[in-house]
């Protein structure tokens, strides 16, 4: 039963980022746009292969390849005014995560975040272990950051067991934050998942907490 609860999460993340980029490429081969919709696909394709892998567990560094990548189909789609920076300990490249954890969140970072922004959109991926205990990812945009009582919400409900996650999923169709949580607190136990910090001033973080040793 857990495991077909995972398979079923993981499933949900699949056929969505597909669905939305082909909606552009289609634009743009009606605009014939060539040039750009050849670099899409390209990059379309090796998301796609990584994405109906036979593993569910990845390392931390074929997970960040296939963000660079998808990063790279925004920056067409938004005229390179977006920009992304890695700051990642070398150390726990090779760390074992779920696959497709970071697009989720990646997506929602640019469509919420710094695709508002007219220029100097930037998101930083950090990665490091926390005190030898816990690994850090933390993926944070400069973006016009959330409310307050948003914030409060949504940090309350990644706290709660997983049944309540599963419930916060399918209530609310999401495939974005809730489903990377609820995944997390599935492979590695209720102490981990997701939270996030946000301000106007500053953006939006999204910090995965992680075992480093397990």
């Amino acid at each position: 039963e857990r495991q077909a609860q995972i398979c079923t999460l993981q499933s949900q993340i699949r056929p969505h980022f597909l669905y939305n980029t082909l909606g552009y490429i289609e634009s743009n081969a009606a605009r014939c746009q060539i040039e750009k919709v050849d670099d899409i696909v390209n990059s379309l394709i090796k998301i796609f292969r990584y994405s109906i892998k036979g593993k569910e567990i990845v390392t931390l560094n074929e997970e960040l390849n296939c963000i660079k990548e998808y990063f790279h189909i925004f920056e067409i789609r938004y005229d390179y005014r977006i920009s992304i920076l890695f700051d990642v300990d070398a150390n726990i490249l090779e760390r074992k995560i779920p696959r497709m954890i970071l697009q989720p969140i990646m997506e929602n970072a640019i469509i919420h975040g710094i695709g508002k922004k007219v220029t100097g959109g930037c998101i930083q991926i950090r990665g490091f272990i926390d005190k030898d205990v816990n690994i850090k990812i933390i993926i944070h945009d400069n973006g016009p950051g959330m409310k307050k009582k948003e914030l409060i919400e949504l940090n309350n409900r990644f706290r709660n067991s997983r049944d309540e996650m599963l419930m916060f999923v399918d209530q609310n169709t999401s495939i974005g934050l809730a489903n990377v949580n609820s995944r997390i607190k599935f492979y590695f136990g209720h102490e981990y998942g997701i939270c996030l910090e946000s301000n106007s001033e500053s953006g939006t973080s999204v910090i995965i907490t992680i075992p480093f040793i397990g």
